[in-house]
């Protein structure tokens, strides 16, 4: 009776243990896959749960990163929010999910800034200025990233590197998205000076940005007849 007692006292113990244990030796198991299967190394750019970043160190438990901005659904790889914080993922998120590691050592993002414009818009004239302010805001990092393509082998050539502009139609508006090429933490930086070149040509050729709102044109005279007051006087009321 002692030793049945023992045995499952030991049994409970064992699957305590193991549930207690389970997720560090999830995390271990992933560091070994990450290792033999050189998935990634210290100084790759990956996105592993939920977070998006420069490995800093691969720890037998965890991966510690510095964080770079997470695309917006819809968006590009970067939306232009500010990172740089230091985060620690467990290792186990390599079994959760994809991991993403960006190809070779071309260390560069595209960035994006959609504008809404009104239909009656000149396009070639707010295609043209769209260019113009993004190659003035990114010629040094295109050029810059030009010289450095040919150690990364890439699925675009050195043309696809200058600025773009593509063109969408809504119901309500023409969408004009500008694409340029940033480092990756200063998506947000080349945002703002595109962005301010814009407003200034905007004003000056005249363009428009489109907005939700709505604007009154004009309303209808109304009409209001009721019963006749007590002096006698039928004549129907307009009010204008």
């Amino acid at each position: 009776m002692y030793s049945h007692d023992l045995a499952l006292f030991a049994g409970l113990a064992t699957v305590g243990l193991a549930v207690a244990f389970r997720k560090p030796l999830h995390a271990f198991a992933a560091y070994l896959a990450i290792v033999l299967g050189r998935r990634f190394a210290e100084g790759d750019r990956i996105e592993m749960g939920g977070v998006r970043g420069k490995v800093l160190r691969v720890g037998p438990f965890t991966t510690t990163l510095v964080e770079e901005p997470l695309p917006e659904p819809g968006r590009p790889a970067d939306a232009g929010k500010p990172g740089g914080r230091v985060v620690t993922v467990s290792n186990s998120a390599l079994f959760d999910g994809p991991v993403f590691k960006d190809a070779g050592d071309f260390d560069y993002v595209f960035g994006e800034i959609a504008l809404p414009l009104k239909y009656d818009v000149d396009l070639r004239t707010a295609e043209r200025v769209c260019l113009e302010a993004a190659r003035a805001a990114t010629t040094e990092v295109v050029q810059e990233a030009r010289a450095r393509l040919g150690a990364a082998p890439r699925s675009f050539t050195a043309d696809d590197l200058d600025p773009r502009v593509y063109v969408r139609l809504t119901d309500n508006w023409i969408e004009l998205s500008v694409r340029f090429l940033s480092r990756p933490l200063a998506v947000r930086e080349l945002k703002d000076r595109i962005s301010r070149r814009l407003f200034s040509a905007f004003q000056e050729e005249g363009i428009s940005i489109a907005t939700t709102s709505m604007e009154v044109v004009g309303m209808a005279p109304v009409r209001l007849e009721g019963a006749a007051p007590d002096d006698g006087d039928t004549s129907p009321q307009e009010m204008q």
